[in-house]
């Protein structure tokens, strides 16, 4: 494992392509950073100069913590409920009132 810190993208990229290379074709490696795309961006610019990439595994971040929270779960005998989590989401975006809703707008209540 290794963590790569530096306030230049290309230190970053740069330290991350040195890293990715040791490793052999074909050998599983796992990419993660801020964002899913970017980190595809960083596998397509690896695929373009070597013709194919097997065994590279892209997350983000955020899909990282889902995946590792799941395994936790599941090794307690639960699953994630698809069920709360939409009507969870759905009471939060739920527009006010008719009544309420020029004083949510304006945001002089």
């Amino acid at each position: 494992m290794r963590a790569i810190q530096s306030p230049t993208a290309a230190i970053r990229l740069r330290e991350a392509r040195a890293f990715v290379d040791q490793f052999a074709p074909g050998d599983e490696v796992l990419l993660v950073g801020a964002s899913r795309g970017a980190v595809d961006d960083f596998a397509r610019s690896i695929a373009v100069e070597k013709g194919a990439t097997f065994g590279l595994h892209r997350l983000s971040f955020t899909q990282l913590a889902a995946k590792l929270a799941m395994l936790q779960l599941a090794s307690n005998d639960r699953a994630p409920s698809k069920t709360f989590t939409a009507s969870t989401i759905t009471s939060f975006v739920k527009p006010p009132s008719r009544s309420r809703r020029r004083c949510w707008r304006a945001r002089s209540c």
